[in-house]
């Protein structure tokens, strides 16, 4: 569907295609290949969101936060508190569980916090050290 110069986007779409929050720069991190993010949800309602696979490599600025799937969510999942110590140390990984910030309209125009949860996996892969040779 084309829209017109002058459309205004929903709320919702413009949630979706900013990335709100702080970046990780590449010249923070330059020992690392390349990030992978890993994110399986759980939730109470008979629908769950399908999981999600995100990649990150050099030289984008890497975001870690990442919107609820829910369309009438207004949280995201913010992993920069995991991310950046994983990164700073050089650790191969990290996994938990996180929940959603947001709220969400239920039966009627009430919004209810989401309580979605997230088991999530981020590994990273980091350029072999060339140490002196000798």
């Amino acid at each position: 569907m084309l829209r017109s110069p002058t459309a205004t986007p929903s709320p919702t779409t413009h949630r979706h295609s900013t990335r709100p929050g702080p970046k990780i720069r590449r010249l923070d991190f330059l020992s690392v290949e390349h990030i992978r993010v890993e994110l399986r949800f759980a939730a109470s309602a008979s629908s769950v969101p399908a999981a999600q696979r995100h990649a990150l490599y050099p030289p984008a600025p890497a975001y870690f936060e990442f919107a609820c799937p829910f369309g009438d969510c207004d949280g995201a999942f913010d992993l920069n508190g995991v991310a950046s110590p994983l990164l700073m140390n050089s650790n191969p990984q990290a996994n938990g569980t996180i929940q959603c910030s947001g709220s969400r309209t239920c039966s009627g125009m009430t919004r209810q916090p989401c309580n979605l949860r997230a088991d999530y996996w981020i590994t990273a892969q980091y350029q072999a050290s060339s140490g002196p040779k000798g």
